[in-house]
C-alpha cells in the first residue's frame, strides 16, 4: 500500500507513517523517554550523594558566589566559623568584616574572591567566642549553571597544633632532664675525685707527722 492510498484511511501521510510500519516511532520515542527519565534520576541520585557527602565532612565546606554572597555551609563550617544555616544569602563582608580577630581569614577569602589567588593549607587565626583557633585554608573555583563560585575547604587544626607543641615542650623537658642527669653524674664524678684526692692528702700528709711524734 502506497502512502498516498493508506492516505485514504488515515486521513495523512504523516499520520500514517507510525501506523504501517508497526509504530517504530512511538516505541523510539518511548525509550528516548525513558532514558531521559533514568539519567534525571541519576543526576539527582548523585546530587543526592554529594549533598550527602558534603554534609558529613569533618572539614568545613563554605560557597562564596563572585559578587560576595555566602550560597552554602555546610554543618563543619558553621561550627569552626560560628555561623548558621540562615546566614546563608547574606553577604561575606556583612558576616565577617565587622568581626574582632578574623583579619587573616578575611584577607584569604577577598584575595581569593578578587584577585583570582587560591591557597592550599594556609595557616590563619580565627577567633571564635573569645578563643583563638587555628585554621587551615584551601579556596578553589568550581562553575555551575554558568556562575563562577568561591570554594572555601576549612580544617581545624588548633587540636593538632596544641598537641604538637605539647610534643615539643614534652621533648624540651625530656632534653633538659638528660642535662641535668648528666651535669648531677658529672658532679657526683667531681665530688667522689676531689673526696679521694683529699683522702689521699691527708694520708700523705699524716704519715710523716705521726714518724715526727714517734
Amino acid at each position: 500500500m502506497s502512502i498516498k492510498k493508506a492516505g485514504i484511511f488515515c486521513g495523512s501521510a504523516k499520520n500514517c507513517r507510525g501506523k504501517i510500519s508497526g509504530e517504530p516511532l512511538k516505541d523510539s520515542q518511548q525509550d528516548s523517554r525513558r532514558q531521559r527519565g533514568i539519567w534525571r534520576m541519576e543526576q539527582n541520585s548523585f546530587q543526592d550523594l554529594y549533598r550527602e557527602i558534603v554534609t558529613n565532612l569533618l572539614e568545613g565546606v563554605m560557597v562564596i558566589s563572585m559578587n560576595g554572597r555566602i550560597t552554602m555551609l555546610n554543618p563543619a563550617a558553621e561550627h569552626m566559623l560560628g555561623l548558621t544555616q540562615e546566614d546563608i544569602g547574606d553577604s561575606f563582608i556583612n558576616k565577617f568584616l565587622t568581626r574582632e580577630g578574623t583579619d587573616d581569614f578575611n584577607e584569604v577569602i577577598l584575595d581569593t574572591i578578587y584577585e583570582k589567588e587560591k591557597v592550599s593549607d594556609m595557616p590563619v587565626n580565627y577567633v571564635l567566642e573569645g578563643k583563638i583557633r587555628n585554621l587551615s585554608l584551601t579556596t578553589s573555583y568550581i562553575q555551575s549553571d554558568g556562575e563562577k563560585s568561591v570554594v572555601v575547604v576549612i580544617d581545624d587544626v588548633t587540636e593538632l597544633n596544641e598537641l604538637r607543641d605539647a610534643r615539643t615542650a614534652l621533648d624540651r623537658i625530656r632534653k633538659l632532664n638528660k642535662e641535668y642527669e648528666k651535669a648531677k653524674n658529672e658532679a657526683v664524678m667531681a665530688n667522689e675525685a676531689k673526696s679521694l684526692f683529699l683522702s689521699n692528702m691527708s694520708h700523705e700528709i699524716r704519715t710523716p707527722i705521726n714518724g715526727c711524734l714517734a
